[in-house]
């Protein structure tokens, strides 16, 4: 369990201070999310054009 004095309440404005490192930073309800970014190769159809 964590104690109140070691919560960070994570803000929009905390977005500036990181890198741009190729990784997704969210701010949810004051939580800090960091998740990959998705892979930028194209889209592959399944369907044959003739």
């Amino acid at each position: 369990m964590t104690s109140a004095a070691n919560c960070v309440r994570w803000t929009t404005a905390d977005l500036e201070l990181f890198p741009e490192d190729g990784k997704r930073y969210e701010v949810i309800d004051g939580e800090l999310i960091v998740t990959r970014a998705p892979p930028m190769e194209p889209s592959k159809s399944s369907r044959t054009h003739f």
